[in-house]
């Protein structure tokens, strides 16, 4: 889990568009559509980010690795209209 309040002159809300929505027990919990991880983890120096970004490029490309969660089945589509 990545939390972020500003990162790369970027907050969350320049990203709310495409923003991913999940619901969990009543709890509403909106984070990044991988592209939006993409896009800021590309910039990033740190080796982490860089296998976040290799994975997560992969798990969009249909890599069928079963030690890699198929990340479209998990992440529901863009809601139609973010909620705030």
């Amino acid at each position: 889990v990545d939390l972020f309040t500003l990162l790369r002159a970027h907050t969350f809300a320049d990203y709310a568009v495409t923003a991913r929505r999940l619901e969990a027990e009543g709890v509403v919990i909106r984070f990044l559509a991988p592209e939006a991880l993409i896009e800021l983890k590309s910039q990033s120096m740190r080796d982490k980010d860089k296998l976040d970004v290799a994975a997560l490029r992969a798990i969009l490309e249909g890599a069928t690795d079963p030690d890699i969660a198929d990340l479209a089945r998990l992440t529901p589509p863009p809601s139609a209209a973010p909620e705030n």
